[in-house]
């Protein structure tokens, strides 16, 4: 089985002390995480054509990128990243990587937010990006991250052609508030509606049926995904 790691499964999550739980991001569509290690230069004068060095220093930064989405339930919001920020408050953070085959890789450390930006157009759903730095040291972890509240999902999906809608199972009883996006032919649906006839740039979502509904039939089979999450109440 492949050994890769999904953009998918990759999460980043918040230790929470008040309710003794790693908590994910709301929203968030996209992270990363870069490690940099300063060096020192050792060369010295007639020792050749290469320079030398030595490692001194090891610093860590992050980023998260989505849409904005307010009041989830266990879930961090861009309200409370902004209220983080203000606060300085160091924050214990997991970046968690799984392979298909199941395999963990976590990076473990304390960061606190440097900047938060939203986006918005009247067009489109309102977008945010935070940028974080690390402080101290990193502890890798190769066990699953014990959690008790939601996480994001992708399913991937092929409208077929002279169709205008899917049926997606594992999309049954899925709000239409944790429908993060609806992608087709690289086209991300603005604006997502849980009722009537979709026009231009709207899909329609029915969740006791899972069924997707677009504006248009094409003659040609089209790719897609939809991204989702499913929120758990904290025990």
């Amino acid at each position: 089985m492949s050994e890769l790691v999904k953009g998918e499964n990759v999460t980043v999550f918040k230790y929470v002390a008040s309710i003794n739980a790693w908590v994910p991001y709301a929203c968030a569509r996209s992270c990363s995480f870069s490690i940099e290690t300063d060096t020192i230069e050792t060369s010295i004068t007639g020792s050749g054509k290469y320079r030398t060095f030595v490692p001194r220093s090891n610093a860590s930064t992050g980023s998260l990128e989505g849409l904005t989405q307010l009041e989830k339930i266990n879930n961090l919001s861009i309200a409370d990243l902004i209220q983080l920020q203000v606060d300085h408050e160091i924050l214990l953070m997991r970046w968690e990587d799984i392979s298909d085959n199941g395999d963990v890789f976590t990076k473990e450390l304390e960061m606190f937010i440097t900047n938060t930006t939203q986006t918005a157009s009247f067009d489109n759903v309102a977008t945010f990006s935070v940028s974080l730095q690390g402080t101290g040291p990193i502890t890798l972890v190769y066990t699953p991250t014990p959690i008790i509240q939601g996480i994001m999902y992708r399913k991937e999906f092929i409208l077929p052609a002279n169709e205008d809608s899917i049926v997606l199972y594992e999309l049954n009883g899925v709000s239409i508030d944790n429908v993060i996006s609806i992608i087709l032919d690289n086209s991300d649906a603005s604006i997502i509606i849980g009722s009537g006839t979709p026009i231009g740039q709207e899909v329609k979502y029915n969740s006791s049926g899972a069924t997707i509904t677009f504006p248009f039939a094409s003659d040609i089979d089209l790719n897609g995904y939809v991204s989702y999450q499913i929120i758990y109440e904290a025990s």
